[in-house]
């Protein structure tokens, strides 16, 4: 059997936790897989003040060019009555709707933490890392789809419509 081109993968979690992070990025590329998330490579926690605002703006157009580049984006999420001490800054949560809305392949890494979380199917969700990197394998080396994406935009106007 010929494996399939690995496809580009953006990896989303909370910051404090890119150095575990690094691990599954060194998992994907032992398997051939691109992965495009500069933002592990990070030095330091940006404050609740801030950072400074050229800083900010560098990092965003990094992120927003990897997540751009990525055709599957797996998110690691946290379990909601257990949230981290000193909480977060949510920026995952953002990566995760831009997904959804560019139509992305999309992967749970961790309990569905919000409502929005729920667009995905069970086929997505994973409880840890482990068997979301053998979906990612698998799907590589028979060249089919990392999961069978929803069509988010056709669901979302859907909705809209039934409102109306």
């Amino acid at each position: 059997m010929t494996a399939h081109a690995a496809p580009i993968v953006f990896l989303s979690a909370r910051y404090a936790r890119r150095h575990e992070l690094k691990s599954y990025r060194d998992d994907l590329a032992f398997r051939g897989f691109r992965v495009a998330s500069r933002w592990l490579d990070g030095e330091d926690e940006i404050g609740l003040a801030g950072p400074d605002r050229t800083e900010a703006r560098r990092w965003l157009e990094i992120n927003l060019v990897d997540l751009a580049q990525a055709s599957v984006v797996v998110c690691f999420s946290e379990d909601p009555e257990h949230q981290p001490a000193g909480g977060s800054r949510g920026g995952r949560h953002v990566e995760f709707g831009m997904a959804l809305e560019a139509g992305k392949e999309v992967l749970l890494v961790g309990p569905r933490e919000n409502l929005f979380h729920w667009w995905l199917a069970d086929s997505q969700v994973f409880a840890s890392w482990a068997p979301a990197l053998d979906r990612l394998d698998f799907s590589r080396a028979w060249g089919l789809p990392i999961c069978s994406p929803l069509s988010y935009g056709r669901q979302i106007a859907a909705v809209k419509g039934g409102a109306s």
